[in-house]
């Protein structure tokens, strides 16, 4: 594999923002293996992480990428995912650090958070990208 360079960061923001993708996808394969159980079907939830160098807008940079084969994330939900105080799970779940929250982290980085469908996996795919070279 291609080793891939360090970049300077705030480490405990980019951790939460991590934590937090993580821990929806781990929440949507627990709904999801949940739905099938009622059902009597069996499923295997799969979380791949994913880091590369890539370039945007002529800088060089990585992206971190972050997909489930659960039920991904609609259209709908795609347009105000990122919205302040936007959530979809009831109140007491979730880490308290909602996706608004992540997308302002990356963009004090310079970076950039999406949402899309993953092509292999299924469901959503997160992809976090930083600049090598930070923004000041």
């Amino acid at each position: 594999p291609e080793e891939v360079s360090k970049i300077d960061c705030h480490r405990s923001k980019i951790s939460q923002v991590l934590t937090n993708i993580i821990a929806n996808a781990g929440d949507a394969l627990q709904e999801k293996t949940d739905k099938s159980k009622e059902r009597g079907n069996h499923f295997k939830g799969k979380i791949s992480i994913i880091l590369e160098k890539k370039q945007v807008s002529e800088s060089d940079g990585l992206i971190i990428v972050i997909a489930d084969n659960g039920d991904g994330v609609s259209d709908a939900l795609k347009e105000k995912i990122f919205d302040q105080f936007y959530t979809s799970k009831p109140a007491g779940k979730g880490t308290g650090l909602g996706l608004s929250m992540c997308n302002d982290i990356a963009r004090e980085h310079g970076g950039t958070l999406s949402v899309s469908d993953d092509p292999l996996l299924k469901g959503a795919r997160f992809e976090l990208w930083l600049p090598l070279n930070q923004i000041p």
